[in-house]
């Protein structure tokens, strides 16, 4: 597994993705503080997401963290999500498409398709008015294609700044075929996996 190794100066001010931050509710005054309004982790609805998390309790909590608004924390929670499909290598973009690794624009559908509906179905699971405003403005700020691209970005400071970045075609024992890969080492054919790392196939 991959190390991450970014670092967030606290006495930086935070990039927002979501103007929720700055949310005025009807009587003027902001209906939020910082951090926001949902409890401790221990409140997070884990049991419930089960089917998104399963027992992974770091990248669960890495969501719950990024109910802060900020790039940095959504695209942290979003670095985890993406492992295994995309891949950023000397600022390009690859997809595994399930044989190979594959040049691909950044993950803006993967954000679409997977990380918004994460934060729309807490809002089923959260009942303080404040808090599911929150969370539709920081679907609606992720849905926005101007407001996301600073969201990739910090995602791709993320990614460049872990350890052991991987080389594509860089194992010699691995000769990978259509309908599987044969590993020259253990003298075993076996099917493609992600942690392989190649970009062709025979």
């Amino acid at each position: 597994m991959q190390t991450n190794s970014h670092h967030v100066d606290p006495n930086s001010a935070p990039r927002q993705v979501s103007t929720v931050n700055n949310y005025l509710g009807d009587s003027g005054a902001s209906e939020q503080k910082y951090p926001r309004d949902f409890g401790k982790f221990d409140d997070f609805p884990l049991v419930k997401m089960q089917h998104v998390f399963g027992n992974d309790i770091a990248i669960a909590k890495l969501c719950y963290e990024s109910f802060d608004g900020t790039t940095a924390s959504v695209a942290m929670f979003s670095q985890q999500l993406i492992k295994g499909q995309y891949l950023l290598i000397d600022d390009k973009w690859y997809f595994f498409n399930g044989k190979y690794w594959k040049s691909h624009p950044p993950p803006h559908t993967f954000v679409f398709q997977e990380v918004v509906p994460i934060y729309n179905e807490l809002q089923n699971h959260y009942t303080q008015d404040i808090q599911i405003k929150w969370l539709q403005h920081l679907v609606s700020d992720l849905k926005n294609i101007s407001r996301q691209k600073g969201f990739i970005e910090e995602l791709e400071n993320i990614l460049k700044a872990e350890e052991n970045i991987p080389s594509l075609d860089d194992n010699n024992n691995l000769i990978p075929f259509n309908n599987g890969v044969f590993d020259t080492k253990n003298l075993l054919f076996r099917s493609h996996q992600w942690k392989d790392f190649t970009s062709r196939i025979i």
